[in-house]
């Protein structure tokens, strides 16, 4: 993703759903209720850079043991944020481009995107593959082999292949999954561990909790003038 000022002002929009889109970790909440006791473990070895993100979550969906109706029903009262569908339609409407990108299981996020009534959106994410009555591997057609993270979804090549036409980066997320891709995007949208992320890399961003509010943030974000200012401002830092 190219660091420098373009012309074309209608953002491409990377969007995260694990605690973003969906109020819960989704994956985490299935990991604590079906998953044996070392997916911690594997946390742990992730969070301390022992082994890539792929590696974690291939090996701790190996780690659950549940059936499809027990998947399904898990995911009955998982909430998302009623104001999402409302930020896709006002993003769309001003010809802005959202793409989900995730490392959360496809199938989930579709059926809970669908339940609440979201108007169809690309997703970039995994996908869970039946082994056995109760058992589960992991599919990554979003992982890259050169992706520096090891992630199981690559979201800088999602955010490259979104912007065919040159538009500038939007990342909305609020985990270490978004470090990577946020610190190449020309703008952030962010919460938890990565609002301190950007904070401490001095990143371009601004603090959002919902989408509520970043409906407002894109609303001004949009406004004429401004992207010519970020723009600007990351030519200069970066060169």
């Amino acid at each position: 993703m190219p660091a420098t000022p373009r012309n074309n002002p209608n953002w491409t929009i990377v969007c995260d759903f694990d605690g973003t889109i969906a109020f819960d970790d989704v994956t985490d909440r299935l990991l604590e209720k079906y998953a044996a006791p070392e997916w911690q473990q594997l946390e742990r070895d992730w969070a301390a850079n022992a082994i890539s993100s792929r590696d974690c979550l291939m090996k701790q969906t190996e780690l659950l043991a549940m059936t499809a109706d027990e998947l399904n029903a898990e995911v009955q009262d998982i909430q998302i944020d009623p104001a999402f569908a409302d930020f896709l339609k006002f993003a769309e409407s001003r010809q802005c481009t959202l793409r989900v990108a995730s490392e959360g299981y496809t199938q989930v996020i579709r059926a809970l995107l669908n339940r609440a009534g979201t108007p169809p959106v690309s997703v970039s994410a995994t996908y869970i593959i039946r082994n056995g009555r109760n058992h589960w591997m992991l599919g990554t057609p979003f992982s890259e082999r050169t992706c520096a993270t090891g992630a199981a979804t690559c979201k800088c090549t999602v955010a490259t292949e979104a912007t065919r036409s040159n538009a500038p980066v939007l990342v909305i997320g609020d985990g270490r999954s978004d470090f990577c891709v946020a610190a190449k995007a020309d703008f952030v949208f962010a919460r938890g561990k990565l609002l301190e992320f950007c904070r401490e890399k001095s990143l371009p961003h601004v603090e959002v909790t919902n989408f509520r509010q970043a409906r407002e943030q894109l609303t001004r974000l949009l406004e004429p003038g401004v992207w010519q200012l970020t723009a600007a401002a990351r030519e200069q830092r970066y060169g």
